[in-house]
């Protein structure tokens, strides 16, 4: 168990939060369009080593699809003990997909789960449907990977990250309290809380599909870690 890790959920100075929700404001944007910063992910002061692996298939086939895990490239924070793990899948594919989340700690995975792979864009895995729940200050590593040849395990098309539930900060718990998706996203990301700020806006565009200003936001947030080929997937849409 790393130490240090509460020191970064010490409350900020109000001012950066109240930026963040003024800038998110209704009023601060005609319906459907929220501009590209209206979220500015913060990376976390903890474990910047890089954590994230990319999904490239090992045997450059034609019509194998890319999988990509929706993380930062480092160690990505959340509060919920059963969160939602997001991925995407560049194109359909008849492949079985699994997902694994392992804990350190153990020597099987804490979950080993067939996924679908029907149809392209980004995916979502509740953890809490498998009955996991984290336990705070512990670095979960998990993965999709696209099994290509069962027999064959080492041509599988495998994207991962790590993921680790932290507490938050006192003024942030107020924040909470917020309704709007692109409000409250706006204020998880301040904070650092990648896995939060992805699931709460992922959320609002299963709500409202038609939302292209929230659709905006996420696909802004997506290019804040990185990931450049979903955000553009995610505004074609």
């Amino acid at each position: 168990m790393r130490t240090g890790i509460r020191s970064l959920f010490v409350p900020r100075p109000l001012v950066l939060l109240a930026a963040t929700a003024v800038a998110l404001a209704p009023g601060a944007r005609a319906a459907g369009e929220a501009p590209a910063d209206a979220v500015h992910y913060r990376a976390p002061a903890v474990d910047p080593a890089p954590r994230r692996i990319g999904g490239v298939a090992r045997a450059l086939l034609a019509g194998v699809p890319r999988v990509e895990v929706l993380a930062p490239d480092h160690l990505g924070l959340t509060l919920s003990e059963q969160p939602t793990l997001h991925w995407f899948l560049s194109a359909p594919t008849g492949a079985r997909i699994e997902l694994v989340l392992i804990d350190p700690r153990r020597s099987s995975p804490l979950v080993e789960a067939h996924v679908a792979g029907d149809r392209a864009g980004i995916q979502s895995f509740d953890s809490g449907r498998a009955g996991v729940r984290l336990e705070p200050n512990v670095q979960y590593e998990w993965s999709v990977a696209v099994v290509l040849d069962p027999e064959q395990r080492s041509r599988d098309v495998v994207a991962g990250g790590a993921i680790m539930r932290v507490a938050p900060s006192d003024a942030l718990h107020d924040l909470l309290r917020e309704t709007d998706p692109g409000r409250r996203a706006g204020a998880l990301a301040a904070e650092g809380l990648w896995y939060d700020a992805l699931a709460t806006l992922s959320a609002g565009v299963a709500a409202r599909p038609g939302d292209r200003g929230l659709r905006a936001v996420r696909a802004a947030l997506l290019e804040q870690a990185g990931l450049a080929e979903v955000a553009a997937f995610d505004r074609a849409e």
